[in-house]
């Protein structure tokens, strides 16, 4: 069986762009399904996070950031995650696919001008 090396001087912009975007999706939902499991057990420890506001979520941030010595920012979007709960199941696969599609997209495009003065990426087909 012979091989042959090949080099990938283009790559389809749209193309690459749709199976990032399915990429997300799968990582997505293994992601939203993982914070939505954590977020059931922190809410049965602090079940005072299920009810309350964005704003009592700031202050109880500042409250807990203060104590830990942490980022205010950072807890603040862990609480907003763990208020979420199962809702992060279906947030979390359409955030990283959107994201997944635009990084596919830029990606894509700068490959292509690198491509073109440096040359692609050589493959070894059988």
């Amino acid at each position: 069986m012979k091989s042959e090396v090949r080099e990938i001087k283009k790559v389809k912009v749209w193309s690459f762009a749709k199976v990032l975007l399915i990429f997300g999706l799968i990582l997505g939902l293994l992601y939203g399904v993982n914070l939505a499991l954590a977020a059931q057990k922190t809410i049965a420890v602090y079940p005072d996070i299920a009810t309350t506001s964005f704003t009592g979520l700031q202050q109880y941030a500042q409250t807990i950031a203060s104590s830990t010595q942490q980022d205010v920012s950072q807890t603040y979007m862990s609480l907003i995650l763990i208020w979420l709960g199962y809702w992060n199941i279906l947030i979390m696969p359409i955030l990283l696919a959107i994201l997944y599609f635009l990084g596919g997209i830029i990606a894509a495009l700068i490959y292509n001008l690198i491509a073109r003065y440096v040359g692609g990426v050589k493959v070894v087909l059988n």
